[in-house]
């Protein structure tokens, strides 16, 4: 198995990061020692260069006009 880095939750709400293989999916809180179940984050992903439309840009444009009216 591959190791990756993956955020754990606690039922505690604490958060740590562990290097870990793909497969595992719970291990022990670093902080209370209780059982932290992996969580399944978003990534972020930004496409560059030509042919991509940048909708955030616009959004943000058009706000910021509705804002100096």
């Amino acid at each position: 198995m591959s190791k990756m880095l993956f955020d754990f939750c606690c039922n505690n709400n604490h958060t740590t990061e562990h290097y870990v293989d793909s497969n595992i999916r719970e291990v022990l809180c670093q902080v209370c020692g209780h059982t932290s179940t992996r969580v399944i984050s978003p990534i972020s992903t930004i496409f560059k260069g030509t042919g991509f439309p940048t909708a955030d840009d616009k959004w943000a444009r058009e706000h910021e006009k509705t804002a100096s009216k």
